[in-house]
């Protein structure tokens, strides 16, 4: 019975990243089409097919990202949320929206967006077709209208993934395995929805994390904040700097973000038992 109900909860997984592409795809496809009939009718039939569709990317993105949010915000609420409860005792909202807990979250994010920008670079090196891959992905993604776009990747995207996979795919999973068959389970299927080969690899460390941290605190709350600040990281630092981090420069990141995490972490181990009893 174990087994079954396990075998169920992966081809779960499989429904519910087929659902989110679903809606991707669908969406891009009538975002598209109705972009190239607008336009139509506006020039009478005179224009660049291939560049009303790029330029119409970053809206029909926008449009997809909140309809996936309303599918799986309902659904996770509805399951998850209203029927059996969320953020109960030491998981609560207390427990996360604290100097601590966010000190961690935001620690966390830092040391797993460097060691997956790290991987990034290595993969680029030896497959520099990936890279480009990547590149016109999200120029497509954020086009000129860079608002919507950074809308879009900082912000809503990564509500829409959260819902989807660290809520309802997490609190379906952790029913029949436990953390590590959950962060198994979520990191291969979140890496399997970016559809591409530079991101499907270094999101995998982002998505071991976030699942983690949901895990951690019952909670899509803290995996969201998480997302949003990798993001962030993703399309500020570039933008500030004009330039992606080198080497050397996420080496540091990553040992000073880590240094905090140890201490932390241990002082959250220490508080749990002192939580418990009451």
């Amino acid at each position: 019975m174990k087994s079954q109900n396990k075998t169920n909860t992966v081809l779960s997984g499989l429904i519910i990243l087929i659902i989110y592409l679903f809606i991707q795809f669908v969406s891009g496809m009538i975002g598209g089409i109705l972009a190239l009939l607008y336009t139509a009718a506006k020039t009478g039939g005179n224009f660049d097919y291939m560049k009303v569709v790029a330029e119409s990317q970053p809206v029909v993105l926008l449009v997809s990202e909140i309809i996936s949010i309303a599918v799986f915000g309902i659904w996770y609420r509805s399951k998850y949320v209203k029927e059996n409860g969320e953020n109960h005792g030491k998981s609560g909202l207390k427990k996360i929206l604290n100097l601590r807990t966010m000190s961690l979250i935001v620690c966390l994010t830092v040391v797993t967006y460097s060691i997956a920008l790290l991987i990034s670079i290595i993969v680029s090196f030896f497959s520099p077709a990936s890279e480009e891959i990547f590149n016109s992905i999200m120029s497509l993604a954020i086009g000129d209208n860079t608002i919507i776009g950074y809308l879009g990747i900082i912000l809503l995207a990564p509500i829409a993934e959260e819902l989807a996979f660290r809520g309802v795919l997490l609190k379906k999973s952790r029913m029949n395995f436990g953390i590590i068959g959950c962060i198994v389970l979520n990191t291969v299927v979140f890496s399997i929805s970016h559809l591409n080969p530079l991101q499907s690899i270094y999101v995998i460390p982002i998505g071991i994390m976030l699942t983690f941290l949901a895990y951690k605190y019952d909670s899509v709350l803290p995996s969201i904040i998480a997302h949003i600040l990798n993001n962030s990281l993703g399309v500020l630092i570039p933008l500030l700097l004009h330039r992606e981090l080198r080497i050397t420069e996420i080496m540091v990141e990553i040992i000073l973000f880590s240094i905090p995490i140890y201490f932390l972490n241990r002082e959250d181990k220490e508080l749990e038992p002192a939580v418990e009893n009451k």
